[in-house]
């Protein structure tokens, strides 16, 4: 299991009482190491006037959590935007949001940090250049406590991408830009010039290549300028036998699998799982049809390896999703087509005693449901708090779910 701060916390406060306590938003500071966004787009203000509005109808569900800074005074951890809201309505007149509810933990800065990031990056919209920057910050944290005496099992990777909500490859792949993309592409990337894929192919280019090819090209640059033109196969020597019989291992069998339901007219995709020695490792290749032209693909690791075929392919589909290519022809995949619903027997009427039965059923449906609505209500407004898109967009699709059954059992009792 990987280390979380917030999950450590978690384990502390269900061990106690959550105490909540009401602070002046001038006794709390901003977390200075807090870089992610809480103002200024017009997509953040629209979450913000919704969250404004949320919180003055409602109050506010979720509380802030800090930490103390001393002389009275604390660093807000979690709750950035939750905070502002609270000052934007005391600079309309309403004093009564001068305090707000907060959650006191003692934490030392490595442990606010991680907190701080490991709050926001799971729950927030952020771009890839964000994400990045939280994937640094996470390293040189877990490298600062592993200085520090700390010890974790596993791999520091595997750590961050739980931390963050986020898989090995795609951590492993911010690791690379970041390490390899030239300050010139840095800032294209920061700016939302070029794409991820685009800043991994750099990345792995010598850093004068990538001068010459910012001067040259800039940002329009495409992937199909980035690949790496294959050298002619080279001769291969004959092998060299070994001065005594040994048991060698058995060869690598290597399996492709074409992904179903990918019309030809777009291309395919290919898994390829490959082992020796009861140990899987796993790749991706295949073709695009593209705007009149055919772009080929492939990337088949066969450094890491899996313990199953199941982890294997798991891993081949999550590579191929980092893959633009790849991606955009797994996405043209089929849709599936529903059977026709099955058409029950008409039955007879049933006796009066029987329909008042099921009358009674219904509305006892009906209370229960609408209960239920209420609840989600409830987790719209968290939802919203949080700045929790994917938990809101959920959210909204099981309210009107429910609000149609509710419809239709309404209209079965009138």
């Amino acid at each position: 299991m990987a280390f979380s701060m917030m999950g450590a916390m978690g384990d502390y406060m269900a061990e106690k009482t959550r105490e909540i306590v009401k602070i002046y938003l001038d006794d709390i500071k901003d977390d200075a190491n807090n870089d992610f966004e809480v103002t200024g787009s017009e997509e953040i203000e629209k979450k913000n006037a919704l969250l404004k509005d949320s919180i003055e109808q409602f109050g506010l569900l979720d509380p802030l959590v800090v930490r103390p800074a001393g002389d009275g005074k604390y660093t807000l951890i979690s709750g950035h935007r939750r905070k502002l809201m609270h000052e934007r309505l005391v600079a309309e007149g309403k004093e009564e949001f001068a305090k707000v509810d907060c959650v006191i933990i003692n934490a030392d800065e490595t442990d606010a940090e991680q907190m701080l990031l490991e709050a926001n990056l799971p729950n927030r919209t952020i771009s890839d250049w964000e994400k990045m920057q939280a994937v640094k910050r996470m390293n040189d944290i877990f490298r600062r406590r592993e200085e520090a005496g700390e010890k974790f099992k596993g791999r520091r990777r595997e750590h961050i991408a739980e931390a963050l909500g986020m898989s090995l490859s795609a951590v492993g792949r911010l690791e690379k830009i970041e390490r390899g993309l030239t300050e010139e592409y840095k800032q294209e990337y920061k700016q939302g010039n070029i794409s991820t894929s685009v800043a991994d192919k750099l990345a792995g280019k010598s850093e004068e290549e990538q001068r010459h090819i910012h001067a040259t090209k800039g940002t329009k640059v495409k992937l199909i300028d980035l690949q790496d033109k294959r050298p002619a196969p080279a001769e291969v020597p004959a092998p060299v036998e070994p001065p005594e019989p040994a048991e060698m291992p058995a060869p690598d069998v290597e399996e492709e699998t074409p992904l179903l339901g990918i019309p030809e007219k777009f291309g395919e995709v290919i898994v390829v799982i490959g082992g020796t020695g009861g140990k899987y490792y796993a790749g991706y290749r295949g073709k695009a049809h593209m705007d009149g032209q055919t772009f080929t693909f492939e990337n088949v690791d066969k450094e890491k390896t899996y313990h199953s075929y199941d982890e294997a392919w798991d891993a081949a589909i999550d590579m191929a999703d980092e893959d633009e290519y790849a991606r955009w022809v797994m996405n043209q995949k089929e849709e599936e087509e529903v059977p026709p619903p099955i058409t029950q027997p008409d039955e007879e009427e049933p006796e009066q005693s029987e329909r008042d039965t099921e009358r009674k059923g219904y509305e006892i449906a009906l209370e229960a449901i609408t209960k239920a609505r209420n609840d989600l209500y409830d987790q719209q407004r968290i939802a919203i708090e949080n700045d929790n898109e994917e938990a809101l967009a959920a959210l909204n699709f099981a309210v009107n779910h429910i609000n149609g059954i509710v419809g239709r059992l309404n209209d079965i009792l009138a």
